[in-house]
C-alpha cells in the first residue's frame, strides 16, 4: 500500500472533528529551541512510527512533486470527504519554498478549509498564503514564545484580547475541533482569529 502524506491527527480533538493533518518533525522545522512541554515532541519521542512518518513527510515536502501529490490526495481517496485540513499539528514552516508550495496547494482546492498555527511569520513572506480566502493563519507567537499556559496566564492573555480555546483544560462536556467549536477552522472567524490570536490552557 502506498504511504500517504495526509493523516488523521494524533490529537483526539482533531479526530473527533474529522480534520485531517499534514505533519512535519517537531524541533527540526520550528526554527529555534523546542518549546518546554511540547506535545508534538513528546509524541515523537514516545512513538517511532510518528517520528518516522514526520521525517518522511519532511523529505517529501522538499520534492518537486509535493504540490501535485498533496493536491491529488486531498481531492480523492481517504481525504475526499474531509473538508478541513490542518497544516502542522506537529512542526512548522521551514523555508520560503515550502510556504510557496503550501500556498499553491491551498489555491488548488478552494472548496477546502485550511488552517494552521505558526511561530515563523517573521521568517518568511506569508502575504500570498494569508490572502487565500480558504486559509486561516494564526500567529502562535503573538503573546510570547508559547501560546499555552496555566489558568492565570491564559486569563491575562484573554484580557489582552486573545481568544481562548474551549477544548483545553476547561470543565464540562468534551469539546472537539469542528465538533463543538470551530473557532480556528471557520472562515467566518478568519479575520478575528488572525487578529486576536488563540491561546490554550496547558493540559
Amino acid at each position: 500500500m502506498k504511504e500517504v502524506l495526509i493523516s488523521k491527527g494524533m490529537n483526539r480533538k482533531l479526530k473527533a472533528g474529522g480534520i485531517v493533518v499534514f505533519n512535519l518533525p517537531a524541533g527540526l522545522t520550528c526554527g529555534g529551541p523546542v518549546c518546554p512541554g511540547c506535545y508534538a515532541m513528546k509524541a515523537q519521542r514516545m512513538y517511532r512510527s510518528a517520528r518516522e512518518k514526520r521525517l518522511w513527510n519532511f523529505e517529501q515536502s522538499k520534492g518537486v512533486n509535493f504540490v501535485f501529490n498533496v493536491s491529488v490526495e486531498l481531492a480523492s481517496g481517504h481525504c475526499k470527504t474531509a473538508k478541513i485540513m490542518r497544516w502542522h499539528e506537529s512542526g512548522d514552516f521551514y523555508s520560503q519554498a515550502y510556504v510557496d508550495k503550501v500556498t499553491q496547494i491551498v489555491a488548488n482546492l478552494p472548496d477546502r478549509v485550511f488552517y494552521t498555527y505558526t511561530k515563523r511569520l517573521k521568517d518568511w513572506d506569508f502575504t500570498c498564503l494569508k490572502a487565500r480566502p480558504n486559509m486561516i493563519l494564526i500567529n502562535s507567537a503573538q503573546f510570547g514564545p508559547v501560546n499555552y499556559g496555566d489558568e492565570a496566564q491564559v486569563e491575562a492573555w484573554r484580557r489582552a484580547g486573545a481568544l481562548v480555546c474551549p477544548a483545553t483544560g476547561g470543565k464540562g462536556p468534551v469539546i472537539s475541533c469542528n465538533s463543538g467549536c470551530n473557532l480556528c477552522c471557520s472562515l467566518k472567524m478568519k479575520a478575528i482569529v488572525e487578529a486576536r490570536g488563540v491561546v490554550f490552557r496547558k493540559h
